[in-house]
């Protein structure tokens, strides 16, 4: 009994120690399986890290990319704008040198509106391109005679007055001796009016050469009306030109001109 005895016990620590190994072993795999998940997991931790650091690398690669072409079509938009701009005040110059120049201008006005683009502004002025309107030098060299018919309306000479007052009346008219400075407005003699309508033609002061010619009585519009439908010609086409000078320079909205009722060019020729 002692000896079954003794074998039990044997075989009973032979099973306790198997079975404490195969604990061991599988603690061993446990670790190593735990081990492996770990590392795998710092793999796939590692690799998310990559990707998100590549995407991070191509977005901003993109966005460089994005900015340098926005970059390059504003630089190459500002240098069409500057282009543009340039041949459009070139071409309004020369319709201004046209349009000073007292002759037609229709050739100038056609580049500057195919240049510029047709607007209210090109398309007025279309009223005095075939014929022109006077220059100011040829509307100052039309005003001696002018005002020597204004003259002579304001201050016809009496039918009944002796020849000797008919003859000096005559020669008022032809010569005229004023002051050189300008009567104020308050001063409503004929002498006074012509005065201040030779000063503004002398200054070019045509808006203010409208102004009073618009006061004078009937005879005397009469007498010069061809000459006030010069100047108000000219007059309209300097503010024309001058809005769309400005239009085409600056790139803005041509200013309200006020311009006086617009008057059919006379016959140039």
């Amino acid at each position: 009994f002692a000896v079954v005895a003794g074998e039990v016990k044997n075989l009973a620590n032979q099973t306790a120690t198997a079975a404490q190994q195969a604990a061991t072993n599988a603690q061993q795999t446990a670790n190593t399986a735990q081990s492996t998940a770990q590392s795998a997991l710092e793999t796939a931790n590692s690799a998310a890290d990559d990707a998100k650091s590549a995407n991070e690398a191509a977005s901003a690669a993109s966005s460089k990319v994005d900015g340098a072409v926005a970059d390059l079509e504003q630089r190459l938009a500002a240098v069409e704008t500057a282009n543009k701009r340039a041949a459009t005040a070139l071409a309004a110059a020369n319709l201004k040198s046209a349009i000073d120049a007292g002759g037609p201008f229709a050739e100038q006005l056609e580049t500057f509106a195919t240049t510029a683009g047709a607007g209210e502004a090109t398309e007025s002025l279309r009223t005095f391109a075939a014929d022109g309107v006077p220059s100011e030098r040829q509307i100052a060299q039309q005003w001696p005679e002018v005002e020597s018919a204004i003259s002579a309306a304001l201050s016809p000479p009496k039918p009944n007055a002796p020849v000797g007052d008919q003859f000096m009346a005559g020669l008022r008219s032809l010569v005229n001796v004023r002051s050189t400075d300008t009567p104020p407005a308050a001063d409503q003699s004929d002498t006074a009016v012509v005065s201040r309508l030779d000063a503004a033609i002398r200054s070019g002061d045509l808006q203010g050469f409208v102004a009073e010619w618009d006061k004078l009585p009937d005879n005397a519009k009469q007498a010069s009306a061809d000459f006030a439908d010069n100047v108000r010609a000219r007059l309209t086409a300097q503010q024309i030109v001058s809005s769309t000078l400005q239009e085409a320079i600056s790139g803005s909205e041509p200013a309200s001109t006020d311009a006086p009722t617009t008057a059919e060019p006379a016959n140039q020729g």
